[in-house]
């Protein structure tokens, strides 16, 4: 019961495996696009960025000094 290999009906053979191409390449543009925004993000940034996250000046100074006492060892 398959369709016959010429004319229209060829559609039938060529359509699912053109749109599963599609799809994985979609995909594949998606997450790279959605990878490359989270790393041009900053995780810890001073000014206004700190204070959306509830942390005082203070407490970013004495965060980023842990971290290069943490990076230095």
């Amino acid at each position: 019961m398959s369709p016959k290999k010429s004319g229209f009906n060829l559609l039938a053979w060529i359509t699912p495996g053109a749109a599963l191409v599609v799809a994985a390449t979609l995909v594949t543009l998606m997450l790279r696009r959605w990878g490359a925004r989270r790393e041009a993000q900053p995780v810890a940034a001073s000014g206004a960025s700190g204070s959306a996250i509830g942390a005082t000046a203070d407490e970013l100074a004495r965060l980023e000094a842990a971290v290069k006492a943490e990076d230095e060892q």
